[in-house]
């Protein structure tokens, strides 16, 4: 430090000048680049912390999926006659209806409160289009009751996806419930003990 000293003062005072200037401009350059990273990473922290709000619509879009996914598993339990492999259809259709299901619920649980009874009965309205297919895959089941028994594990399989389904759609007509007005609630809340008690008969006859 002490010879560094030195040789600076032995130096001209306009080549000081220009050092000082040199090392100036070099620690602005710097700090202009540090506070352009720390500006990035803190948008890039906001944006991760900030949840991105659904709409009544993305809901309304979820259910149309779920709508085109019960068809596809309903179609499952009609084409069953017995066989290992058309159990499995079965259980696939049922593991990405379950999905789909689930998905729903995060989007109406990161939704806004409805602002209207209309909103939330069309979502209700929408949702209880696909009913009349579920509740129908249900029945049929029940009535194919005995050839899932046949097949080793199909029975314990089939029970699961039903308690898997009942358990997801309890929790998106709650999730629904949670942003509706308090009016309509009761009737989100039936709907959703109609369809929990569909499952629960499947779940008997299947195991009789």
């Amino acid at each position: 430090m002490g010879m560094l000293i030195v040789i600076l003062a032995k130096m001209p005072y306009l080549c000081l000048v220009q050092i000082v200037n040199f090392l100036s401009e070099r620690f602005a350059n710097i700090m202009v680049r540090l506070a352009s990273i720390l500006s990035f990473a803190s948008l890039a922290l906001l944006a991760s912390a900030t949840p991105v709000k659904r709409t009544q619509a993305k809901i309304t879009q979820d259910i149309a999926r779920i709508d085109a996914l019960v068809t596809t598993w309903d179609n499952a339990v009609n084409a069953f006659k017995g066989n290992a492999l058309q159990a499995d259809a079965i259980h696939a259709a049922a593991v990405l209806l379950n999905a789909e299901i689930e998905q729903a619920t995060k989007d109406t649980k990161a939704t806004a409160p409805l602002a209207t009874d209309m909103d939330t009965l069309e979502i209700l309205g929408a949702f209880e289009n696909a009913s009349p297919q579920l509740v129908g895959g249900l029945t049929q089941i029940s009535e194919k009751a005995s050839q899932f028994a046949r097949i080793r594990g199909a029975t314990a399989q089939v029970e699961q996806d039903i308690r898997a389904l009942s358990s997801n759609t309890a929790a998106f007509l709650t999730a629904v419930s949670a942003i509706s007005p308090a009016e309509v609630v009761p009737q989100a809340t039936q709907f959703m003990v109609t369809l929990v008690d569909a499952y629960a008969d499947a779940v008997t006859n299947l195991s009789k």
